[in-house]
Formats: structure tokens, sequence, C-alpha cells
């Protein structure tokens, strides 16, 4: 096992490497690879896991009774990633099996951006479907990030594959070949997770502004993607480091 994530930790530092050379100048680059040399993967996987809990404790404020959808544990992610639960098993229990979401996650596809306007209803009615609409997109998010977890361990095993498909004497200098040849796949699958993003926050903002809620909750829960993007990138690096 540690000899396989040895194999995929090199790469997938190669990987980072390249696409930060690409575009060294974006500031999660930066930011992940200064936080994979001060902190060990225990403390980063500690910090992915005190960051679910703040953005969580913070959305709380904005779905009132109905309470919030909890994330992924980490250990959980790392179990979609390695392939031993797929990404419909991942969202029933985090949902409960709730058949809506469920049929949702099958498609991974955003919400259509219909938004029951508020009629006749009264004002507890409005606040209990907005709070409804915003969980929704919330857990349209958590598949999202399941789904594009789950892609990156294809992807992974693909690249493991690859390589100890060599012969020995010729792995070492094929690491860059090999990183090059799926650089594409990982950007692409990057912008694409980072485009349905957006499109579910603008479904989002519309359905809040329907209820005439509090937009504060789109800015809290981009920010809480990206500092998950940047401390999921110091954590491979890390364990990179740790096994080479």
């Amino acid at each position: 096992m540690k000899r396989a994530l040895k194999i995929f930790s090199v790469i997938f530092l190669v990987l980072i490497v390249a696409v930060g050379g690409l575009a060294f100048w974006q500031r999660n680059n930066i930011v992940s690879f200064v936080a994979s040399i001060r902190y060990s993967s225990d403390e980063l996987a500690q910090k992915i896991e005190s960051n679910k809990k703040a953005v969580e404790k913070e959305v709380e404020a904005y779905t009132g009774k109905a309470g919030v959808i909890r994330d992924f544990t980490h250990d959980e992610e790392e179990q979609i990633r390695r392939g031993e639960i797929s990404v419909e098993e991942a969202i029933s229990r985090i949902t409960g099996g709730d058949q809506k979401t469920a049929e949702q996650s099958s498609g991974a596809t955003p919400p259509s951006g219909d938004v029951t306007l508020p009629g006749q209803s009264t004002i507890a009615d409005d606040e209990d479907e907005l709070s409804k609409g915003i969980n929704e997109h919330i857990s349209e998010m958590y598949v999202l990030k399941a789904t594009f977890i789950s892609a990156l361990g294809d992807l992974e095993r693909q690249v493991i594959a690859e390589y100890k498909a060599l012969p020995p004497e010729k792995r070492k200098s094929a690491q860059q070949a090999i990183a090059t040849k799926y650089l594409g796949e990982i950007s692409a699958l990057e912008s694409e997770c980072d485009q349905k993003v957006n499109t579910v926050l603008a479904s989002l903002e519309k359905h809040i502004r329907a209820y005439e809620g509090d937009l504060g909750i789109i800015k809290i829960i981009r920010n809480a993607y990206e500092d998950e993007k940047v401390l999921k990138k110091s954590y491979y690096i890390n364990q990179y480091k740790q096994y080479k």
C-alpha cells in the first residue's frame, strides 16, 4: 500500500509542479506548496477537518430549523478516492439516503436554477423553502466534490498501472513523460469542477434572491471551496515527501 502511494505521490507531485509551472502566479498553488512544507500530513488532515467544521457552523446561520447537511469527513473522502465507496454511497451517508439527492448524484448535474417563487405563502413557509433550497444546493456541491475526488482516484489508479507496467529501470526516467501525458486530464477535471461550482452558486444566488434572503452564504461556500482545494493539494504534496 505504501509503495503504491509512493508511486502515485511521485507522479502527483510532478503533475502539481507542472500545473504550477503553467500558472505559478495563482495564489492557491503558492499557498499549497508553502503549507506542505510547514505542516505534516496529520496536521494538514486536521486542518481539513477543522475547516469543514468551521464552514458548517457558519452555514448553519443560513439554514434555520432545517439545519445543514454535513460534509464528508477527510477519511470518507479518502475512501472515495481509493474507490472503497462509490459517489452514491458517500452521498447516502451524509443525506440519510434522501431520494432526491440520490437522483441528483447519479448524474452529478447541477440544479436547473428553477425556483419556487414566494406567492401567498406565510413568512414561515418562505423561510422553510429558503432553507430547503440552500441545503439542496449544498448537497449538490458535495455531489460535485465526491465526483471529482472519485475521478481523481480513477486517474491515480490509471497512472499507477501505466507506471508499474514499465520495466523497473525505465520508471524513474518516465515520470515526467507520464506526468505530461496526464496533465491535460487533471487540469480539465479541475476546470470542469470549477465551472459546475459556478453554475450551482449562480442557481443558489437566484434562489436566495427570490426569497430576499442573505447572500452572504455565497461567499462562505465559494471561499470554503477554494480553501479546501489549497489544503488538499498541500496534503498530497506532503504525502509525497513522507513516502519518498
